[in-house]
Formats: C-alpha cells, sequence, structure tokens
C-alpha cells in the first residue's frame, strides 16, 4: 500500500509540473565561446540552462543537416545559417544577428611595424622572413575572410608561401602573443582582452565586411523552453557580455 501512495504521488508531480526537459543544446562558433560559457550561469539561475557545443560553423551545420541534436544555431558565417535555411532545416522566423566583430591584423603589443590595409600597401616585407598566422582558410571561415581580404587587397600571392595556418582565431592570437609570428589575422574581439597584443589594422569595406554571427531555432526544436534560451541570448545580460569582450552589438 505505501509502495503504491508513492507511485500515485509521483505520478501527480508528472502530471503538475510535466515530463522533465532535455537541456538546450546551442552549437556555436569557438569565437564566441567564453561569451556564452560567461552567460550559462544567468540561464541556470533564470532556469534556462544550455549546454554549449562549440566547434566551426560548417562542420556543426553539416551536422544539423545529418540530424545532430542542436536546438539553437550561431553561426560565423551567414553562408551558413543561409544554407540550413534553404534546406528548411531552422525557423525562419527566429534568424537574427547575434553580435558582429572585425577582421584584424594583430602584432604584438610592443611591435612597431605600421600596416594599414589598405590596396596596394605591400605586406610581404613586414613579415622580414617570418610568417603570417592565420585561419585555414581551407577549413575555417575566418581563414576564408583572410584570404579574401588578402586578395582584394593584392597581397595573397606575395604571402600565400608564408604562412602559418591554424584551427581558429584563437590559437592564431596565441602565436602573435607568443612571439612565434611578427602578425596575425583574426578578429578583433580576440584582441580586446588580451594585453599582449594590439590591433595594427582594421580591414575596412574595401576588404572585409563586419563579421556576423546569425543565431536561429533549429527546425523541429521550437519549443517553449528553446525560445527562453533564445531571448535571453538577445536580452541585456548577452549584450554586456559581447561588448566587455570586444564584440559589437547588432
Amino acid at each position: 500500500m505505501h509502495l503504491k501512495s508513492i507511485l500515485l504521488g509521483l505520478a501527480a508531480l508528472i502530471w503538475i509540473n510535466g515530463p522533465a526537459r532535455a537541456e538546450i543544446i546551442v552549437y556555436a562558433p569557438a569565437a564566441l565561446g567564453e561569451v556564452l560559457e560567461s552567460l550559462q550561469p544567468k540561464a541556470a539561475a533564470a532556469g534556462h540552462a544550455f549546454k554549449l557545443v562549440t566547434g566551426h560553423s560548417p562542420a556543426q551545420a553539416k551536422g544539423i543537416e545529418e540530424g545532430a541534436p542542436a536546438d539553437i544555431f550561431i553561426s560565423v558565417d551567414p553562408q551558413w545559417t543561409a544554407y540550413l535555411d534553404g534546406k528548411h532545416l531552422l525557423v525562419s522566423d527566429s534568424i537574427a544577428d547575434f553580435a558582429a566583430t572585425q577582421l584584424v591584423m594583430v602584432a604584438a603589443a610592443d611591435s612597431s611595424l605600421r600596416y594599414d590595409a589598405k590596396p596596394g600597401e605591400v605586406l610581404a616585407p613586414l613579415l622580414a622572413g617570418g610568417r603570417l598566422a592565420l585561419s585555414d582558410p581551407e577549413m575555417t571561415p575566418a581563414g576564408r575572410f583572410a584570404r579574401s581580404a588578402l586578395e582584394k587587397l593584392g597581397q595573397w600571392q606575395a604571402v600565400k608561401d608564408q604562412l602559418a595556418l591554424q584551427s581558429n582565431v584563437r590559437a592564431v592570437v596565441a602565436m602573435v602573443e607568443r612571439g612565434e609570428v611578427p602578425l596575425g589575422i583574426g578578429y578583433a574581439s580576440d584582441v580586446a582582452r588580451s594585453p599582449k597584443v594590439k590591433v595594427l589594422a582594421v580591414f575596412g569595406p574595401d576588404a572585409a565586411a563586419p563579421v556576423r554571427f546569425p543565431l536561429a531555432l533549429v527546425a523541429g526544436h521550437d519549443s517553449p523552453e528553446a525560445r527562453a534560451v533564445l531571448m535571453l541570448l538577445k536580452g541585456a545580460d548577452a549584450a554586456a557580455i559581447l561588448k566587455d569582450r570586444g564584440f559589437l552589438l547588432p
């Protein structure tokens, strides 16, 4: 009789509170890792906990296409958001810009080098036999943006054999911090909090547009819980963290 009472009580709790919900999963690029990790305690305290999975946007988009259990997708490249939306794998009315940053040339904080990232300005001599660090253009959006910018400035052919290719922009900045390379191309947001490096030049509109990070709900995962996390990502707490870490707000 006692066991029956316990089971009836559990059934009543489930009926009142509903079934237990799985944690919301957010796919995002590594460039946003610290921002989202800082937001997680606030989300949990508000009852909207989420699990963060960071990685390359192309691989994450392909994973979603193959059925990976993501609820929210944040991309470092709008083309992958458009790719998934074109396949009806995103909730179209949820697509919005989460943040933005700028492509920059990075040097050590005490570097005396000068480079303005303008058409006709020669880059290769500044390397002085060293290498230029950037994310792998064949694997990452950041690398593709960097190669495109250098091509538009007419400098790619001169430096393409002097590259130190990395897996992400954080690794690029780390190489400059350690003095392993004189220059690197990364995101302004990765430089903002490091006292060991500085922005030598911002790639302007004639070379690179601001880098946008769109976010969206994944189709089939449009739940009240996912919507709550989405609203939190668009809220004031997230905006304050983004601004503190050198990102531009949409």
